[in-house]
């Protein structure tokens, strides 16, 4: 009997410990839907991001998106005015569609050949591109 109590107390731990995880992760992922910046993006000056978008920009970082997607939107109101800089690919634009081909998420990172689905930290766009915040 004292053996299923362990297993019982156990299991109620680990169950515990899944449910504060899980409430992290959507806690992280409505703040960045919300504000368009993760609970891990620091404040960064205009200047700073500038320099971090031209980086992204020389290193053929592209970034597909739809204008009308509130992920896409909150994604590129990270960069502000510097999101202008961005190799970006309107996958709404009928001259563009191409290009968003075999795409079902969005946003889409390439990055170093690499394909990074959904909305993405400066901060991980910094270490996967080894652009410079």
């Amino acid at each position: 009997m004292e053996e299923a109590k362990k297993i019982n107390l156990l299991v109620t731990m680990v169950t515990a410990l899944l449910m504060v995880i899980i409430l992290l992760i959507f806690l992280s992922i409505s703040e960045t839907k919300l504000t368009g910046k993760s609970v891990y993006d620091k404040q960064y000056t205009e200047r700073q991001i500038t320099y971090f978008s031209k980086c992204l920009a020389e290193k053929n970082v592209r970034l597909f998106c739809f204008d009308s997607s509130q992920n896409c939107k909150a994604q590129k109101s990270m960069f502000g005015a510097s999101f202008a800089e961005l190799n970006y690919v309107n996958c709404g634009d009928p001259n563009q569609v191409e290009k968003c081909a075999g795409l079902v998420v969005y946003p889409t990172w390439i990055i170093n050949g690499q394909v990074v689905y959904g909305s993405v930290s400066l901060e991980v766009l910094a270490k996967l591109s080894e652009c410079d915040l």
